[in-house]
């Protein structure tokens, strides 16, 4: 099959699941490229950047100006990246950016370079049905990728709180009422990748005009598989007979990333630790936050971010836990990476914990925002004597092979595309 995707960008977490994922298509024989709005790091001859002539870059200057004006003073905790559906480029111009003609259409995160009226043209143009695969909510809603605990997409949103005027006919209104009007009658699928997402969709107004189908995240076991801990450590240049508290994130500053949460466990962490054991303890994180002024409340080591997966699995095998305090998010991806490596995690229960952490098989997952049982579940893992802690690591290991593996992740792909091209 031959299988296009979207994406707006070739860098962060939903550019790397994205490529992750063309990679995994091509292993299984599929031709596949990657259409982004501007490639920055990839230099894969598949992942190609969306050209434009200068007219055409003059159209789409004119509309960032428009999206700027219409971004002001929306709230930040609803990630309202998709401020108006109604402004875009014209589908002519993808369509004379295809690299082939596809069986199949991919959309990703897509915000600011593809709308729902270019989908359905494009789709139409091409006959390809559409597989809008993501782990946030903006594909159903009506401009958030993170509804901060609104639901009004259940209803086809309006009254938006993210938007400094909220009203019925609202901008967010207007936003869903062009996806129900395109997406409607677009041979597509929504495919969502955890649970909770998945629960979400179905729950929203924009899913009753489509399929939906569950296909459950999945992650590439090459580099990330279990390791000599030892080893691993030195090879970034950590200690190697410390007990090792690994976490990540792009933004520290960012609330739904829970670092204010962290902190607050590892205090108490701290205060339930004798002085012996505290000295045992070390905080790896890798970010491309700064991380002055902070008050650490054990030795700490900042890794430069980790873009390779090699150095990424490394980090994951090192580490005795890997932790995940983010509040509200669909992934992180992080969470699978680290228990392929065998390597036991402690989360909050949002996003894709729910899935993967299961009590003393995957890790430890307890209530959003208990800080509590989240010091208590870390101090559970790095006192674990040795042999029960290998038994755990096992575990975790298995476990997530057996949850997680790609190649069950792509025969269900290649039962929808089926699917979808039958029905046509």
């Amino acid at each position: 099959m031959k299988i296009l995707h979207y994406n707006t960008y070739d860098v962060g977490g939903a550019a790397k699941a994205v490529y992750r994922f063309h990679l995994a298509l091509k292993d299984a024989g599929h031709e596949s490229k990657i259409v982004v709005f501007k490639k920055k790091e990839i230099t894969d001859q598949d992942v190609m950047a969306f050209t434009l002539s200068p007219v055409q870059r003059l159209r789409h200057y004119l509309n960032e100006i428009r999206r700027k004006i219409a971004a002001r003073n929306i709230k930040k905790e609803y990630y309202f990246f998709n401020v108006d559906e109604n402004i875009g480029l014209p589908s002519g111009y993808f369509i004379e950016n295809l690299p082939f003609n596809p069986d199949i259409i991919c959309v990703h995160w897509v915000s600011g370079f593809v709308n729902a009226k270019n989908i359905y043209e494009i789709s139409k143009a091409t006959g390809a049905p559409v597989v809008w695969r993501f782990n946030d909510l903006n594909a159903f809603t009506g401009g958030c990728h993170y509804s901060n605990g609104c639901i009004n997409y259940f209803t086809g949103c309006g009254n938006c709180p993210a938007l400094p005027v909220p009203s019925p006919a609202d901008r967010s209104r207007r936003n869903v009422e062009q996806k129900v009007k395109w997406l409607g009658k677009t041979n597509l699928c929504f495919v969502s990748s955890t649970t909770e997402i998945d629960e979400q969709l179905k729950s929203s107004l924009v899913a009753k005009q489509c399929k939906t189908r569950l296909i459950m995240l999945a992650c590439d076991s090459k580099y990330f598989k279990p390791a000599d801990k030892s080893k691993a450590a030195l090879d970034l240049g950590l200690p190697h007979n410390k007990k090792i508290i690994f976490f990540g994130a792009n933004d520290l500053s960012d609330p739904r990333k829970g670092f204010r949460q962290l902190l607050q466990s590892l205090e108490l962490l701290k205060s339930q630790l004798s002085e012996d054991m505290q000295r045992e303890i070390l905080l790896v994180f890798a970010s491309k936050s700064g991380t002055s002024g902070i008050n650490w409340p054990f030795d700490h080591r900042q890794l430069p971010f980790l873009k390779g997966e090699e150095q990424l699995a490394k980090a994951y095998q090192a580490a005795t836990v890997f932790v995940s305090p983010s509040i509200e998010d669909a992934g992180p991806m992080m969470l699978l990476e680290s228990m392929l490596c065998g390597t036991p995690a402690v989360a909050f229960a949002v996003g894709l914990a729910k899935d993967a952490v299961i009590n003393n098989v995957t890790g430890f997952i307890v209530p959003p925002l208990d800080v509590n049982k989240f010091a208590g579940s870390i101090k559970t893992i790095v006192q674990m004597p040795e042999e029960q802690y290998e038994s755990l690591a096992d575990r975790c290991y298995t476990k997530a092979s057996e949850l997680f593996g790609k190649q069950r992740e792509i025969r269900e792909y290649e039962q929808l595309f089926g699917e979808l091209i039958k029905c046509g």
